[in-house]
């Protein structure tokens, strides 16, 4: 489904131009970065906090005082929800179809990215599923929900990669990778 745009030049409407639609997959990646960055920063300052109490010698939770114990389950609140926020964007991504190929190739770079950037442990690994009477990992997820959508985006047509597509996939993860630093 294509929107059409037009303009308005002094009252008379300049031909529609035929834009294509925004796959929702890269809204569902910009979330779970968003979302990662957040548990990441909690996590920071529950670092810094550990830091702070290893320093004046009160780490173990005996010793600390009444402020120390408030902030510390404050954090650690935060912290739970912070994970369970990502953990909900990581399903998200598994709900949400790409409608493109240069999405499907965004999606994939981006789980073998934030993978990395955690040691290999970037994504759930335990997510169960009645179905299948057990639990699977989400990239088992991934790639079934992928082994659906490729035939859709390439039946009929032998589709392969527009060069438009390639630089628009390759554009969305290298701008990641240029915030984020070298891998």
């Amino acid at each position: 489904m294509n929107m059409l745009v037009s303009t308005a030049i002094a009252g008379t409407a300049v031909p529609a131009v035929a834009a294509e639609p925004i796959d929702p997959i890269f809204a569902a990646i910009e979330a779970h970065k968003a979302a990662a960055a957040g548990a990441e920063a909690v996590q920071r300052q529950y670092s810094d906090f550990e830091n702070e109490l290893a320093d004046n010698e009160r780490l173990q939770r005996d010793r600390r005082l009444k402020d120390e114990t408030r902030r510390g389950q404050e954090i650690e609140a935060a912290l739970k929800q912070a994970w369970h926020v990502e953990q909900c964007a990581a399903y998200d991504l598994l709900n949400v179809d790409p409608t493109t190929m240069a999405g499907v190739v965004a999606l994939l770079a981006y789980s073998e990215e934030h993978d990395d950037a955690n040691c290999g442990m970037g994504w759930p690994d335990d997510i169960h599923c009645e179905e299948l009477k057990g639990n699977r990992t989400w990239r088992y997820f991934l790639i079934n929900n992928l082994i659906e959508v490729l035939p859709k985006l390439c039946r009929g047509w032998g589709h392969r990669l527009s060069t438009s597509e390639l630089l628009q996939a390759r554009r969305f993860t290298l701008a990641g990778r240029l915030q984020n630093g070298p891998s």
